[in-house]
């Protein structure tokens, strides 16, 4: 089941699912809008991309809301976004070890 809203620190961000994105006249997976908690997500495409791109921008969401210095750096976003994936698909019993349910 997609997830409707993530909370972050103090905030509740908000997740809305689109067909199609585009930032900045481009096509976007996602697109996070840190004023109004708004995480957009595009599903016009495979169900992994949607996952990847949700943890994508909460991580930018999580920059933000931590005050960490990488928020608009969308390798560092792409890369830690990717790297949780296969950490906890290569994991199997570490989100219940971390108390992740």
């Amino acid at each position: 089941m997609r997830p409707k809203t993530i909370k972050v620190l103090n905030a509740v961000y908000t997740i809305d699912y689109h067909d199609t994105l585009e930032l900045n006249d481009e096509p976007a997976y996602g697109i996070c809008d840190y004023d109004k908690k708004i995480i957009s997500i595009a599903t016009g495409c495979h169900e992994l991309i949607m996952r990847e791109t949700i943890l994508h921008e909460l991580i930018h969401a999580i920059d933000l809301e931590y005050h960490i210095d990488t928020a608009d750096d969308e390798h560092v976003a792409d890369c830690y976004a990717a790297a949780f994936i296969k950490t906890f698909a290569d994991n199997k019993g570490l989100a219940d070890y971390l108390g992740i349910k």
